[in-house]
């Protein structure tokens, strides 16, 4: 079975630049519907990217 990972920002609802990332399986990629259905469905799949500090 293939999987995907799909990438979205929460702050701007939109999918650049990415803030946090979920794993999905071939199946549930292709039934996404919009924005709002991937975080209601997989929302509690959601992983926070922690952006690379400066120096």
């Amino acid at each position: 079975m293939r999987r995907f990972v799909y990438g979205i920002n929460l702050e701007t609802e939109d999918y650049n630049p990415i803030t946090h990332i979920a794993l999905l399986t071939e199946e549930e990629a292709r039934s996404l519907q919009d924005f709002e259905d991937f975080v209601e469905r997989f929302g509690d799949r959601l992983v926070a990217l922690k952006p690379e500090e400066e120096e």
